[in-house]
């Protein structure tokens, strides 16, 4: 756990990085009046989101989403938040760079960091904030992703273009089930947290509940958008695939005639014709490309080709 430095006009931010039981056994006992269902919740698994408001604190449970830029895939991660009247408290894995962003304005003296650290509800709306903003570069890149994957299907269909379709969809959905069911708890944390009295912090709780449905927006958008994509590059799919079968199809029924003639020709059997003709080959070579030519011009006719 890594506290900041509390003043007599400051309050305590506490972060902790572990959700380990000793960890969180130790938080407990450190603060014992918070509740011992909030406490389980910080516990594994993952929970839904939510906002609990207690005798002495809100608690709250959020799932933010988080890039791996390793496997290229979003992840959902949770965060949660003990407010107290002089404390705040947050539970997470340390993946999302808004906590440590937030620790270096601090550190610098930063007048927007530095003035929220006065009021624990300032500093909870702040932290909410630049939470929300962190999505708005990923909301970005999606937008940008899936521009592309537009510009690429009106070109042409390739097996990478199918997998990068597919690895687009899997985060806009994950992002989309992560965010979600964030907003109920956003508006319930928002509404907790202004003091009707302070017009800084009701105007900060109205920015925060737009982002919170602006966003909801762009992730019903970017479903649609990514669902009328995968469902043209089906289509596509199957257009070329229907393609590749006609050939086939078409070099089947034309060989099939041709080995035929072959094979009874092969037999020599008395009787056989052009056995003994010295012109023979070509005749029956000849015979053979009159047969494939009135096939395919047959095809042409009837329009399967």
């Amino acid at each position: 756990m890594s506290p900041t430095r509390r003043s007599r006009t400051t309050i305590e931010w506490i972060h902790c990085t572990d959700r380990d039981v000793s960890r969180l056994h130790a938080l407990h006992a450190q603060f014992p009046h918070l509740d011992p269902r909030d406490i389980r919740d910080c516990l594994p698994p993952q929970q839904r989101p939510k906002t609990e408001i207690r005798t002495n604190s809100i608690f709250s449970i959020l799932l933010f989403p988080r890039y791996d830029r390793a496997e290229r895939a979003i992840r959902s991660e949770e965060v949660d938040i003990f407010i107290l009247p002089r404390t705040i408290i947050t539970v997470h894995e340390n993946g999302i760079p808004v906590f440590t962003e937030l620790e270096t304005a601090i550190a610098d003296q930063d007048p927007e960091a530095t003035a929220a650290l006065r009021n624990a509800h300032t500093f909870a709306l702040l932290l909410l904030e630049r939470f929300l903003l962190y999505c708005s570069p990923i909301l970005v890149h999606l937008q940008n992703d899936i521009e592309e994957q537009e510009r690429e299907i009106r070109a042409h269909v390739q097996s990478t273009q199918l997998v990068h379709i597919a690895l687009l969809r899997r985060n806009v959905v994950t992002f989309r089930r992560a965010f979600l069911p964030n907003v109920v708890a956003i508006e319930r944390l928002c509404t907790a947290l202004t003091n009707t009295r302070d017009a800084e912090q009701q105007h900060r709780a109205a920015r925060l509940r737009d982002a919170a449905r602006e966003i909801t927006v762009l992730l019903d958008d970017y479903t649609s958008a990514i669902s009328d994509i995968h469902a043209a590059q089906q289509s596509l799919v199957s257009y070329h695939t229907s393609r590749v079968s006609t050939a086939l199809a078409v070099i089947g029924v034309l060989t099939f005639p041709i080995s035929m003639i072959a094979a009874i020709l092969a037999i020599r059997a008395d009787g056989t014709p052009f056995v003994d003709d010295p012109n023979g080959f070509w005749r029956i070579a000849g015979a053979m490309a009159a047969v494939a030519v009135g096939m395919l011009g047959y095809f042409r006719v009837k329009r399967w080709l």
